[in-house]
């Protein structure tokens, strides 16, 4: 079993080659050959006890050394999302329960007691060196030493590692029962002690204006398709947020990059495609092509491989109930509640017919009645939002408010719609 994994996980490392770049597939050969390299020769040098016997060190061993190896992109992000289901239903519903129950068969109880102020002493320096040690670390990253005490504290959670390399020193006789005891007491304290101190961290964060939004970290925004629609809602959206469309049409490519938009020439159903516009960093996906089975292969490659939660898909010009099964089973969102035909729009746009607007959302009309006649298409077809210094597509806006400032693609016909009760800009 031991040859046998290692052998097991290279041969399936090698199907995800094709993943990585030419200098990563370069640097990971040269790890490869490297480390079999050692093994060979250890192997030459070393006793052949001595050899079994690295082989033959606890498994944790070989875990830590495979987590160090290990990192995201290599397998899609529906396949890591799916294997770390897996594994943490068999882990917390199965091995969870026997590893704790066993560790529990080891301790003695009666060790508290008598050795209680070693306790408290383990639990203290175990706490304190870890917020301490985290906030010095974050020193230099320029976040603060705030952030890093919270994020120490965050941290200070130990679980079974430790009760397992525990373990293994009673096992080797190195340490004795009642220091097992204390380190058991100390895990468990310190995890519990987690989620008060990450309560209190926060709180204290963002009493002092030093609370960050985790949820900045995704600002892109990956358009399908690069016609005349695509492009109008890109332009409307730009330069606040990062945009990038995709299409294959080398022509539509040409035209969005005259006007300064970023363009990936490729195909939105390929994955490298989507990575090459930014779909790992992407906030939300917007599939603007004029076929719908296109929109929905692309939205869902965006929502499996790289966990975009916001994608919406343009739908058509005739609504049909097999699309709302489509959309439901593939977990993604239609453009709106009524169908956007993109051919009409885009024509509309290219003859002239059509053109962008802002209309500023005034006091005088109720926000909500606005929202719902933007959304229902009879006042055009609304493609964002700005809300104070924030653009949004509209899309991903359940509300708006007086001041807000939609940009809307309109035809002469829709104008009346837009200018009761509001300012056009």
């Amino acid at each position: 079993y031991t040859f046998a994994y290692p052998i097991y996980f290279m041969f399936n490392m090698f199907r995800y080659l094709k993943r990585l770049s030419r200098w990563e597939r370069i640097r990971m050969n040269l790890e490869l050959a490297l480390w079999w390299g050692l093994v060979a020769l250890a192997a030459y040098l070393m006793p052949w006890q001595v050899f079994f016997f690295a082989y033959g060190l606890p498994f944790i061993l070989g875990a830590f050394l495979a987590g160090m190896v290990a990192r995201r992109g290599l397998l899609s992000e529906h396949t890591e999302r799916a294997s770390a289901d897996l594994l943490q239903r068999l882990s917390i519903g199965i091995l969870a329960p026997v590893f704790f129950t066993t560790a529990g068969f080891a301790i003695d109880l009666s060790a508290v007691t008598a050795n209680f102020g070693l306790v408290v002493a383990v639990i203290a320096v175990a706490t304190f060196g870890k917020i301490i040690g985290t906030a010095l670390a974050y020193v230099p990253t320029g976040h603060g030493w705030r952030e890093g005490v919270v994020v120490g504290g965050a941290m200070n959670g130990r679980g079974a590692v430790e009760i397992i390399v525990a373990g293994i020193g009673v096992e080797q006789g190195l340490i004795s029962t009642e220091v097992f005891t204390v380190l058991v007491v100390m895990a468990v304290m310190t995890t519990a002690s987690v989620p008060v101190l990450l309560k209190v961290g926060v709180e204290w964060l963002r009493g002092r204006g030093e609370l960050e939004d985790a949820g900045g970290a995704r600002r892109g925004i990956v358009i399908i398709g690069a016609g005349a629609l695509a492009r109008a809602t890109a332009q409307a959206l730009t330069p606040e947020r990062e945009v990038a469309l995709i299409d294959r049409n080398h022509n539509r490519v040409r035209q969005a990059r005259s006007l300064g938009l970023t363009v990936v020439d490729g195909d939105a159903t390929d994955v490298e495609a989507l990575a090459d516009a930014g779909a790992g960093e992407a906030e939300v996906v917007l599939a603007l092509t004029t076929n719908f089975e296109v929109n929905l292969l692309a939205a869902r490659l965006a929502r499996e491989e790289f966990g975009i939660r916001e994608v919406h898909v343009a739908t058509g010009p005739v609504p049909h109930q097999s699309v709302d099964v489509l959309l439901q089973r593939y977990e993604v969102s239609a453009l709106g509640p009524g169908p956007v035909d993109v051919d009409r729009w885009s024509a509309h746009l290219d003859t002239g017919d059509a053109t962008t607007t802002t209309i500023v959302v005034g006091e005088r009309v109720d926000p909500a009645e606005m929202f719902e006649r933007l959304q229902s298409g009879r006042a055009g077809l609304p493609v964002s939002v700005r809300s104070g210094d924030e653009v949004l597509p509209f899309a991903i806006v359940d509300q708006l408010r007086a001041g807000d400032r939609v940009t809307v693609v309109v035809r002469p016909a829709d104008r009346a719609e837009l200018e009761v009760g509001e300012q056009v800009g």
